[in-house]
């Protein structure tokens, strides 16, 4: 996940904006293939901080099957682009091997 900053070169021309990674994913495990979804707020026990609660995508476990995670990231609000996971991350793990629990997401069927 990354966001964009603005920074005027001279204060007069356009800003330009310069991407910057702020959760990182791959590498294997509950994030392999994606995060996404990010929810930014205020934390209400410490307001000089701010959490973001995302979800990462691993893909594919070998037979075809992905599971989605919830976690959670911390910010101080002087610097909302560093960003910090929680190493008890994910929160909540989808199971891929079981559709009901496999995704965060509901599941609709039509008729």
């Amino acid at each position: 996940m990354s966001a964009s900053w603005a920074i005027a070169q001279d204060g007069a021309s356009t800003p330009r904006y310069e991407p910057k990674m702020i959760i990182n994913y791959g590498g294997g495990g509950w994030k392999n293939a994606q995060v996404q979804e990010p929810c930014v707020l205020v934390n209400p026990k410490d307001a000089s901080k701010l959490v973001m609660f995302f979800s990462g995508t691993a893909l594919d476990n070998g037979h075809g099957q992905t599971a989605t995670g919830i976690a959670k990231a911390w910010a101080n609000i002087s610097d909302p682009l560093t960003w910090h996971e929680d190493v008890g991350n994910p929160f909540f793990n989808g199971d891929p091997t079981n559709p009901s629990i496999r995704s965060i997401r509901p599941r609709f069927r039509h008729l």
